[in-house]
C-alpha cells in the first residue's frame, strides 16, 4: 500500500479555486471563487455588487458581468 494514495484521493476532493474575472462597469477585478456564481447573487470584491451574467469560460474560470450596488445608510 502505498502512502501516496490517501494523499491524491484528499487532493481530489479539495474544492479549487478558480480564477473569475468580474467586470462592473469599465472596471475589472480578478477573484478567486470556489463555485460557480448564479444571476442575482451578492459579491464582495472590496464593495457589493450583484451578478447580472455568469458563464465559465474554457480552462475552468468564470467571466462575471455585475453592478455596483448602491451603498446603505446603515452605518
Amino acid at each position: 500500500m502505498s502512502l501516496a494514495s490517501p494523499i491524491i484521493a484528499s487532493l481530489h476532493l479539495r474544492r479549487r479555486s478558480t480564477a473569475s474575472l468580474v467586470r462592473i462597469g469599465g472596471e475589472q477585478i480578478w477573484v478567486e471563487l470556489h463555485e460557480p456564481v448564479p444571476v442575482g447573487a451578492i459579491l464582495d470584491v472590496g464593495y457589493p455588487v450583484v451578478v447580472t451574467q455568469s458563464k465559465q469560460v474554457v480552462g475552468g474560470g468564470m467571466l462575471i458581468t455585475a453592478a455596483r450596488l448602491p451603498e446603505s445608510d446603515d452605518r
